[in-house]
């Protein structure tokens, strides 16, 4: 099958795999976790937060 994702796909495709590593794995570190699927660590450490404004 030929993968032609787009990121977002790509993205609940890792995460389903990252989810199903933490089980079989019952429970690891971003090191280990990233070693174990093949991944590098920039997507464990790198999140995209919308910004909020914050009110004093």
């Amino acid at each position: 099958m030929e993968r032609t994702s787009t990121p977002p796909l790509r993205t609940t495709e890792n995460t389903i795999r990252i989810v199903a590593a933490l089980k079989e794995l019952d429970g690891a570190g971003v090191t280990e976790l990233a070693t174990h699927l093949s991944l590098s660590k920039t997507p464990f450490t790198t999140t995209s937060r919308p910004s909020v404004a914050t009110t004093t």
